[in-house]
């Protein structure tokens, strides 16, 4: 079975929602319980103090970050084009992620965002996805936090609050 016919064959597959498993054509299951962190699960679980620093860290590692895809899809009914981008990065051997956004300016239509989005982590040895985290606010909180990281460094050293 050539690729594009799996992934639409996985696409239309029913799941197990209580498991959240899929059923693939040969009969294997792959379990699907991903933890998935809410926009207010992740409100409640940072602070700015926390996400600087974690930042301030991540940033000296050697981390790969490919050019990011970035998609036009085709004008349905009348509707303004929509993009997918897709944002992989990894620091091998221990972290492996990519940020899948939907731009979709049709949505203010639908009382819905124009972005949204998921942040998937992967097990970098094994390739298994092991958290979902909302894509939009993870994307707040490190544009925010990683303004103040640069203006810890170049503001004067007599500052006393950078938020």
């Amino acid at each position: 079975m050539n690729t594009a016919r799996y992934h639409a064959l996985l696409f239309f597959l029913v799941c197990d929602w209580p498991g959240y498993e899929i059923r693939l054509p040969f009969g294997k299951r792959i379990p699907m319980n991903i933890p998935w962190i809410s926009a207010a699960e992740l409100d409640a679980m940072l602070s700015f103090t926390v996400v600087i620093d974690a930042l301030d860290r991540a940033f000296r590692l050697k981390v790969e970050v490919p050019e990011r895809g970035h998609f036009d899809l085709p004008v349905r009914d009348g509707q303004p084009e929509s993009t997918l981008l897709l944002m992989p990065a990894w620091h091998l051997p221990n972290s492996l992620g990519v940020k899948l956004v939907t731009v979709t300016p049709g949505n203010a239509q639908r009382d819905l965002p124009a972005i949204q989005g998921v942040y998937v982590l992967f097990d970098a040895p094994t390739g298994q996805p092991i958290l979902l985290v909302d894509a939009p606010r993870l994307t707040v909180w490190r544009t925010a936090a990683t303004s103040a990281l640069a203006a810890r460094y170049l503001a004067r050293p007599d500052t006393r609050s950078l938020l």
